[in-house]
């Protein structure tokens, strides 16, 4: 029986080591809908935005790469940890797994998100990954995150998260502040405590709360000297999310214990005065839109105390991604943005629906027309090359080539191609007729 244990493990282990192919593949090659299972779009409406854009939140991804030096200590949680957020059971005697996983390698589900957010019709102004994007800070989930960040064109921002940073056995711990923070600053863009964002019309800003509070005065001293002074409307990332009863009543059903940020009634976490801080500025000030927030493995939407909308994203290796479309409540002049069409357009119009990209107004109008009726060579007038085109179509010397031809060739708008199209253009040519 023992026997029989020992090569379920190795198998699990060969299993696990063949799931990890080559990172960042071409986004030609990725089934997007594998991955993504659960999208989440969220609008986030900011009164005098003349503009809109789109966000991508990504939390909780927990990536795991098989560590490669098999004697590290963590080589054996490496194993676990990547069954686990795979939802594979990692031996027939050890079947820890989450059950809520999407069923994909975490690593393979953050790269489908981040090469998402990277194509270019999706038109992402910034990637937010808000903590614990790699499950413990070993050189290959390093390398991984770092390599991920660095393949993208779109703008991204990085919080730490409780994982990044730390491992089961160094949880918290001076060693893990000191040697393992910094290895993440170059992907988190020079600065692993805060990092802001400023488009304008608002900011966004990203601090470090990992540890349930805030551990750094240079947090709250970056809010209260560049953030607050610029009186602009504010989007706040963190990992933790802030106090706030819907998710006190969840942490404490899962946990037992309150794993919020800055709940005055706890005494779990340190209330440091950056902590009261940061906390009151996002209670008060109006300025404070919105936070995107993780670390629970759950979408809650729920506002903190003074308004702000807080949003808890789900895991990323659930296969959770929340799209954001931050824009204005209304706009003098719309811009209207064809996005689904009722009639196709040809020398007529068609018919469609439109949303105005800036402030999200809808209506039902005219696509304007694409063709000019009897314009065979489609140079945008009616000639008589066009007229002759039709005529030697008719008695059969040329055939038409494409589609729009075809279209166009019936220039009275019957539906039907004859010499009342040949006549109808020399009518038009003569002045008889006008062609609208």
């Amino acid at each position: 029986m023992k026997k029989k244990l020992i090569s379920l493990f190795i198998a699990a282990v060969i299993a696990v080591s063949a799931a990890v192919p080559s990172l960042h593949a071409a986004a030609a090659d990725i089934n997007y809908g594998e991955y993504i299972t659960n999208p989440i779009e969220t609008t986030v409406i900011i009164d005098g935005l003349t503009k809109a854009y789109r966000f991508v939140q990504i939390a909780d991804s927990h990536v795991v790469i098989i560590s490669s030096d098999t004697s590290s200590y963590y080589y054996a949680e490496s194993l676990t940890r990547f069954n686990q957020f795979a939802g594979l059971p990692l031996s027939a005697s050890n079947p820890i797994y989450d059950p809520t996983s999407n069923g994909k390698p975490a690593f393979e589900t953050l790269n489908a998100m981040y090469q998402w957010a990277n194509e270019p019709e999706n038109d992402i102004d910034c990637v937010w990954l808000t903590g614990d994007n790699i499950d413990f800070p070993s050189s290959e989930n390093v390398s991984f995150i770092t390599n991920l960040v660095d393949s993208g064109t779109v703008d991204h921002m990085y919080c730490f998260g409780n994982h990044d940073w730390t491992y089961p056995a160094k949880y918290f711990t001076t060693e893990a502040r000191n040697s393992f923070r910094p290895m993440l600053t170059s992907a988190m863009g020079g600065n692993n405590l805060v990092a802001m964002r400023d488009y304008g019309e608002f900011v966004v800003v990203m601090i470090d709360n990992s540890e349930n509070y805030i551990n750094y005065g240079s947090v709250a001293n970056f809010i209260r000297n560049t953030v607050v002074p610029l009186n602009k409307p504010t989007i706040l990332l963190c990992h933790v999310p802030f106090y706030n009863p819907e998710l006190l009543a969840y942490s404490k059903s899962v946990w037992g214990t309150d794993e919020t940020m800055a709940n005055p009634n706890q005494s779990k976490y340190t209330y440091t005065a950056a902590t009261k801080y940061v906390y009151e500025w996002a209670t008060t000030d109006p300025n404070v839109k919105a936070l995107f927030t993780g670390h629970f493995h759950t979408t809650i939407d729920a506002p903190i105390a003074g308004g702000a909308m807080q949003y808890n994203t789900a895991a990323g290796y659930q296969g959770t991604m929340r799209i954001v479309t931050v824009r204005g409540t209304s706009c003098a002049v719309h811009t209207w943005v064809n996005d689904e069409v009722y009639t196709a357009p040809t020398t007529k119009p068609g018919t469609g629906h439109y949303t105005c990209s800036v402030c999200g107004e809808e209506k039902e109008d005219e696509i304007p027309a694409i063709y000019v009726g009897g314009d065979i060579d489609n140079d945008g007038k009616v000639s008589l090359m066009d007229a002759l085109s039709i005529r030697m179509f008719l008695t059969r010397q040329i055939e038409f080539e494409n589609e729009q031809q075809l279209c166009c060739a019936d220039a009275n708008g019957d539906g039907k191609i004859n010499t009342k199209d040949s006549l109808y253009v020399r009518k038009y040519l003569a002045g008889y007729l006008n062609n609208n």
